[in-house]
């Protein structure tokens, strides 16, 4: 793999070994839940890749519960969601929270929805990304992979910030075009001291910034 071991770490690998979970569904409400095991999640240790550091399989366990709400008695076809995700070791190469943090530690997120016509739905959703630690025990820096290579006395690991993401949009389903499908979305996030990107071997608290993305997309069912 790419840490130069035989075995299946470093995110090669995301079968996991075991996964179970439920879905109940109740009059106007639902819950859901899973659990799952990867024998192989990888944990860094010692130094950085190039200079002696080394990946042990130690496994880990990720778990996931969402619940949602039909709100269409109080306003037209609305509904409500919430989800939280946990995933107490960073490394079971499950829970992913976008592509800012890679290993999180705990995501949560709520959605609401709702029609504004017959053919035009609102949403909005909120999501918080706890971040995970990219590499621990680390000694010296090297080179390779999230590790920051170059930072020099770094020698807890990597915390790669948490992440606020809140977007909203359209969903249009024209009804004089039966099968089309027309999405608008708008997202602002902001992430907080992410030492994933790291910008000098002198900043080793992280780097914030915010972040804004516009998206359209049309889709047409056959």
């Amino acid at each position: 793999d790419s840490f130069g071991n035989a075995t299946n770490n470093g995110g090669t690998d995301s079968r996991v070994n075991f996964y179970a979970g439920f879905n109940y569904a109740g009059d106007g409400w639902g819950v859901a839940g899973t659990a799952v095991h990867d024998s192989i999640a990888p944990e860094m240790t010692g130094s950085l890749i190039g200079t002696g550091g080394s990946v042990n399989d130690i496994g880990g366990w990720a778990y996931k519960v969402s619940a949602n709400l039909d709100l269409s008695s109080m306003v037209p076809g609305g509904t409500l969601w919430g989800m939280w995700a946990h995933d107490g070791d960073y490394n079971t190469d499950y829970v992913h929270g976008n592509l800012l943090t890679e290993n999180p530690e705990t995501i949560w997120g709520v959605a609401f929805g709702m029609d504004l016509t017959e053919e035009i739905q609102f949403w909005t959703n909120f999501y918080h990304v706890d971040g995970g630690v990219a590499c621990t025990g680390m000694t010296t820096p090297g080179q390779g992979g999230n590790c920051a290579s170059g930072v020099a006395g770094l020698s807890a690991g990597i915390e790669e910030g948490d992440t606020n993401q809140w977007s909203v949009g359209l969903n249009w389903y024209p009804a004089a075009a039966p099968g089309f499908h027309v999405k608008t979305s708008y997202t602002r996030g902001s992430v907080l001291g992410s030492a994933s990107y790291l910008v000098s071997a002198g900043n080793t608290d992280g780097v914030s910034f915010d972040y804004d993305n516009f998206e359209v997309t049309v889709r047409r069912d056959f």
